[in-house]
């Protein structure tokens, strides 16, 4: 368990390989390999609403409290980046927004659901 109390180290915007322009070696063993090399215990997922790398954390990630999980020896929560582009005073402009779900795996139906009620 992570003491609230103590310093850690936490890297909570990474990306999956199934994300464009990321190595196709990014995986949870390669992740958790340098996570120990840097000191870091608490990563984020990232991109879990791929359905390809949701299937891989729910069968290599294992829960253990509040919404964390583990792999190797370090810890996981869910997190998948949000790019927001859109036009501002006739300009393309763009924020990025991270978001942790809540404390549960979520379900490939409900990614899915999710992503189509989306307004285009």
């Amino acid at each position: 368990m992570l003491d609230c109390g103590m310093a850690f180290s936490a890297d909570l915007h990474l990306h999956s390989r199934y994300a464009y322009a990321c190595s196709k070696d990014l995986n949870l063993a390669n992740m958790a390999a340098w996570a120990k090399v840097k000191g870091i215990g608490l990563l984020s997922s990232a991109d879990f609403t791929h359905p390809a790398w949701l299937a891989e954390l729910e069968e290599n990630l294992t829960p253990v409290e509040d919404g964390a999980y583990e792999f190797d020896g370090v810890r996981f929560v869910l997190g998948t980046e949000l790019s927001c582009i859109f036009k501002q005073g006739g300009a393309p402009a763009e924020f990025i927004c991270w978001s942790l779900p809540p404390d549960s795996m979520p379900s490939t139906a409900s990614v899915r659901c999710s992503r189509s009620c989306i307004p285009s």
